[in-house]
């Protein structure tokens, strides 16, 4: 079995080496590494290229800025291996990785393999990991996504999950392009389309958590309007869902969703934001949601102090806490 490790790369030659170093100290040798250079400005090309010339399991397709979710197009179209593994570069493998997702994948032909990742940040470390209740079951992916939302566990990261990348190819399952958080659109079709899903407790990922990296930024601007544009393409393609019970979860998710990238986005900035309140409406399906969006319908800004005063306090307690 070959796996393909897909690595988008745009300006991130501080933590490189530590990225592709993880992928080449692979217990498991049958891999390839196929490195993105999405038009870096730093120096981020030249280490690619020093590492295709040290090893041939590299690849490295050099190309210009097309953002994110085009990388991971052309790569998986370029891709030789059975399954797919994707890896940001700023982030890294466990070195038994391939070896453990190997075990299970040698022996059943699988959709997707669901595993675990640590996330890494600068008070602490944490699994992310599932539900646990579906462990060791071959399910459909409609039926794992159901239960990880029920319990409030849904990962919408793309890197905790390894893919077979027939299953992409045949089902034409790209990214969207010009999309920020593309994981948050893109991964409800791949376990919507799957047909045997098998959730594990196998530690594959290092997530590091940092300050300058997309998903903490301090301006959501981008964010937030894309958000606008997914939202609503998403919940249209949710119409065409049987399964009135994982309609209504996900309706709910990407309401929090939506709240979420909304006060990222206000709360940095003074001028008001435009924000959908139809589309919130109809989202909202828990009662949790459905309060938050009658306090933003009657004052946004009071959503946005309470919500800050909230993160605050959590804060607080989590320094409190450790000491």
């Amino acid at each position: 079995m070959k796996y393909s490790i897909i690595i988008p790369i745009y300006n991130t030659e501080r933590f490189l080496k530590r990225c592709i170093e993880s992928c080449l100290s692979q217990t498991y040798k049958n891999i390839e590494v196929i490195l993105v250079n999405d038009g870096s400005t730093d120096h981020s090309k030249e280490i690619c290229e020093r590492y295709e010339r040290k090893d041939s399991r590299i690849c490295l397709l050099d190309k210009k800025n097309e953002g994110v979710s085009k990388a991971r197009n052309d790569a998986i179209k370029t891709a030789t291996g059975d399954y797919i593994i994707f890896l940001d570069s700023d982030d890294y493998l466990e070195n038994t990785a391939c070896e453990r997702v190997d075990e299970i994948l040698s022996k059943q032909r699988l959709d997707i393999l669901c595993c675990v990742a640590k996330e890494w940040n600068k008070r602490n470390t944490k699994m992310l990991d599932s539900s646990k209740v579906l462990y060791g079951k071959v399910v459909r992916g409609k039926e794992y996504i159901k239960n990880e939302l029920k319990n409030n566990k849904w990962r919408a990261v793309i890197w905790v999950n390894v893919y077979r990348r027939g299953f992409l190819l045949e089902k034409k399952l790209f990214f969207e392009s010009n999309v920020v958080h593309e994981d948050v659109e893109w991964l409800p079709h791949v376990f919507f389309n799957a047909n045997t899903c098998l959730d594990t407790d196998i530690l594959i990922y290092n997530y590091v958590k940092r300050k300058d990296s997309i998903t903490t930024r301090r301006d959501y601007l981008d964010n937030y309007r894309s958000v606008n544009v997914y939202v609503p393409k998403f919940i249209k393609k949710l119409g065409e869902l049987s399964d009135h019970e994982l309609y209504a979860l996900l309706l709910d998710e990407m309401c929090t969703i939506y709240l979420s990238v909304f006060y990222k986005a206000q709360i940095t900035r003074k001028e008001k934001l435009k924000i959908n309140l139809p589309l919130l409406r109809k989202m909202a399906q828990s009662k949790k949601n459905k309060w938050k969006v009658r306090l933003v319908s009657f004052s946004p800004r009071l959503y946005c102090c309470l919500n800050y005063m909230l993160k605050e306090k959590e804060k607080l307690i989590g320094i409190v806490w450790k000491r």
